[in-house]
C-alpha cells in the first residue's frame, strides 16, 4: 500500500511512498502520513500531478484514529480521552490493550485501533473514509473536543516520535498505568525525548465483534438498529439520580467483571460514571461498595483449590518427568545451580556479537547430544548449515576453521570419512538453515522431525538468534518483544526445553558485564526467560589460546545466581567453564 508522507514542514504535500520502503532517516520534526492508505494509483497520480488534490481512488486504513483536544486544556483533554476510552470498553467491548495512546505533543491525546479489531480482510473502496466518519459519529457524539475532520479523506496525522514544531516535544506512546497515574507535568517531561514502549501487536488482536458490526454497517451503507442491551446501558451511563443509583452500580459492576475488568479498572470507570449522578455516591461508599459487589461477581468461571496432598502429587509426576527429560547444558557449574532445563523452560544466552554466543550454543547442543543421544534441532538462522557444520568438524577434530576446509579439498571418499567421524560423535543432531522463519514455522519443523526425521520425542530446541526469528510488528523493539513473549509457549506447546541466542544492545561495550535486561531491542526477553546466562569477554586477554571469558547465570527461576570464569578455544571453539563460583566467593567473605 502506498501513503503520503509529509516531512518537515505542512507545505510539503504531494510525497508519496510505499509504506513497507518508506523512512525518516533521521528528520524527527513535523512528520505526517496520510490516515488513509492507497493503490499505486495515488503515487502514479502524484508523479503526474505533484498532488493528491483531486484523486479519488480506492483505499483503506491500518488504523482507526481519535484525536481529543481541548484547544490546549490537557487536564480536560486527558479526561474526556479516558472516558472515551471507557466507553469504547464498556460499550464496544474493546480490551484495553487494543487502545493505544499517544501524547500529541501539544494540545491533545491521540487513541488508536488497529484496524484488526474492526475486521480481518480489510479492502480498498472509493469513499472508504465514510466508513471512518460514520463510524467516529456513532461511537464519539456526545463526546467533546473530537475532532472529526481527521476523517476526511486526504487528511493526514502525525507520526509517534515525531517533533510538533510549535513546542519542540514528541508526539511519544504512553502505557496505560502512565497516562492514567501520570500528571500532564510529568508527560510533558518525558515527551522532550522519542520513546518506545510495549504494544500489543496487531498480529495478536482479535476482530471485536460491536467493532466489526460498526464496520460492516457503514461499509455497506444498511443502518442496523440499536441494541437494547446497548440502550440500556447507555441509559445507566448516563448517571442516576437518588433512587436510582445503587441498582444502577450492581448493574454495571456485574458488567464489568464479566467482561473480565479487574478490581483497579472496574473502581475506575465506575468513578467516571459516578461523576454523572445527582447528587454522586461518597467515594468511601462506593469502594466498599465495589468490593463487596466485585467478590461476588468476579469469581472465575472454574475454580480450583488444591491440597497439599494434591500438590505434593503433582510435584512427584513433575520430578518423575525431569529425571528422564531435563536438558543439562554440559558445564557441571551451571548444571548444578539450575538443575537443568526443564520441557517448556528457555534459557535465552545473552552476548555481544563475535563473544562466542554460536561457538557456546553448539557446544550445549554436542554435550546434550553425547550425553542422552536425545533429538537435537537447531535452528541456524544466521550462518548457512555448512558453516555449522565446519564448527562441527573444529569441535570434533580440535582443528581451526582453515584446517578443517583443508581436509575437506581432496576425495570425496576421504571426506566422507570425516563426516562419519562426526555423525558419529554427534548423532542426534539435526540443522535447518531456513531463513525468515515464524515460531510457528519452529513449531510445525519440531513436529515434522517427530513425525518423519527421527520419529520420537525432541530433547532439545536451540534458535540462532531471536532477532532473526520473524515476528509481528512495525519495528524491531516490537517484533522482538512478541518473539519473546512467544517464545515460551512455543516451549510450554512442543513440551521440550528451548535455548535461545539474543545479541546485546549497541550501548554495551566488549567487556562490560552484562545484566538481564541488557537483551537488544526488547524488555520482554527477561521476563519470558526462565534462565538467562550471560558471555562477555575478560578484560584482560593473557592466554594466547583461548578467549577467555566470563560467564553469567543472571537469571535463574530455580535458585541462585552465579559467575564463572570461561574460555573458548580459539582453533577448536571448544568451550570451558573452570572454576568456583566468583559470586558465592564474594558472598562466602561477607560478614554479618
Amino acid at each position: 500500500m502506498y501513503a503520503e508522507y509529509v516531512i518537515g514542514d505542512l507545505t510539503h504535500r504531494g510525497k508519496v511512498y510505499s509504506t513497507k520502503d518508506f523512512k525518516l532517516n533521521g528528520e524527527r520534526r513535523e512528520c505526517y502520513r496520510s490516515l488513509f492508505l492507497y493503490e499505486q494509483s495515488l503515487k502514479d497520480w502524484t508523479d503526474k500531478t505533484g498532488s493528491v488534490k483531486g484523486y479519488n481512488g480506492d483505499h483503506t486504513s491500518d488504523m482507526f484514529p481519535i484525536d481529543v483536544d481541548f484547544d490546549g486544556n490537557l487536564e480536560a483533554a486527558k479526561d474526556e480521552a479516558e472516558r472515551i476510552m471507557g466507553n469504547l470498553t464498556v460499550l464496544y467491548e474493546v480490551p484495553v490493550e487494543y487502545m493505544r495512546i499517544a501524547f500529541s505533543g501539544s494540545k491533545g491525546f491521540h487513541i488508536v485501533i488497529p484496524i484488526q479489531a474492526f475486521t480481518d480482510s480489510p479492502k480498498p473502496q472509493k469513499d472508504f473514509y465514510k466508513v471512518f466518519l460514520g463510524i467516529a459519529h456513532d461511537v464519539l457524539d456526545g463526546f467533546s473536543g473530537v475532532d472529526f475532520k481527521i476523517y476526511e479523506s486526504k487528511r493526514i496525522f502525525r507520526m509517534s516520535n515525531t517533533i510538533n514544531a510549535k513546542t519542540g516535544l514528541y508526539k511519544i506512546p504512553l502505557t496505560h498505568h502512565e497516562f492514567r497515574s501520570m500528571s500532564i507535568e510529568e508527560i510533558q517531561e518525558l515527551a522532550k525525548e522519542p520513546r518506545k514502549i510495549y504494544n500489543l501487536p496487531v498480529e495478536e488482536i482479535s476482530v471485536v465483534a460491536p467493532l466489526n458490526d460498526l464496520y460492516e454497517k457503514h461499509r455497506n451503507m444498511k443502518p442496523e438498529p440499536v441494541k437494547k442491551e446497548t440502550t440500556d446501558v447507555l441509559d445507566l451511563l448516563s448517571g442516576s439520580g437518588t433512587g436510582g443509583r445503587n441498582e444502577a452500580l450492581t448493574r454495571l459492576c456485574g458488567l464489568f467483571t464479566s467482561r473480565g475488568f479487574d478490581e483497579t479498572l472496574t473502581l475506575q470507570l465506575l468513578r467516571m460514571w459516578n461523576e454523572r449522578n445527582s447528587p454522586p455516591l461518597p467515594d468511601e461508599e462506593l469502594m466498599a461498595t465495589v468490593e463487596k459487589l466485585f467478590r461476588s461477581y468476579g469469581k472465575p468461571s472454574e475454580m480450583k483449590l488444591y491440597s497439599i496432598a494434591e500438590t505434593g502429587a503433582s510435584y512427584y509426576d513433575y520430578v518423575q518427568k525431569l529425571q528422564t527429560s531435563r536438558v543439562n547444558i554440559g558445564f557441571a557449574q551451571i548444571d548444578d545451580v539450575t538443575r537443568g532445563i526443564g520441557p517448556g523452560q528457555v534459557l535465552n544466552i545473552l552476548g555481544k556479537t563475535a563473544v562466542g554466543k554460536t561457538a557456546f550454543l553448539q557446544n550445549i547442543g554436542r554435550n546434550y547430544s553425547q550425553d542422552t543421544g536425545e533429538p537435537v534441532v537447531m535452528f541456524s538462522l544466521e550462518m548457512q548449515k555448512e558453516a555449522v557444520f565446519e564448527r562441527e568438524f573444529q569441535m570434533e577434530m580440535g582443528v581451526s576453521g582453515y584446517d578443517a576446509e583443508n581436509a575437506f579439498t581432496g576425495s570425496r571418499e576421504e571426506a566422507m570419512d570425516h563426516v562419519k567421524r562426526c555423525a558419529e560423535a554427534t548423532p542426534s543432531m539435526y540443522i535447518t538453515d531456513q531463513a525468515g522463519l515464524t515460531l510457528e514455522d519452529v513449531k510445525a519443523y519440531v513436529r515434522y522431525g517427530e513425525a518423519e526425521v527421527y520419529k520420537r520425542k525432541t530433547g532439545l530446541v536451540m534458535i540462532d538468534y531471536m532477532g532473526l526469528i520473524h515476528g509481528s510488528g512495525n519495528d524491531a523493539y516490537n517484533a522482538v518483544s512478541a518473539v519473546a513473549r512467544n517464545i515460551k509457549n512455543v516451549a510450554k506447546e512442543l513440551d521440550v526445553p528451548l535455548v535461545s541466542l539474543v545479541q546485546v544492545g549497541r550501548k554495551k561495550k566488549t567487556g562490560d558485564e552484562l545484566e538481564m535486561d541488557d537483551g537488544r531491542d526488547s524488555g520482554a526477553i527477561e521476563e519470558a526467560s526462565d534462565y538467562i546466562v550471560g558471555l562477555w569477554r575478560a578484560q584482560q586477554q593473557t592466554d594466547d589460546e583461548n578467549i577467555l571469558l566470563q560467564v553469567g547465570l543472571l537469571k535463574n527461576r530455580r535458585g541462585r545466581l552465579g559467575k564463572w570464569q570461561g574460555r573458548m578455544h580459539k582453533r577448536s571453539l571448544r568451550f570451558e567453564v573452570i572454576g568456583d563460583d566468583l559470586l558465592a566467593q564474594g558472598e562466602s567473605q561477607l560478614k554479618f
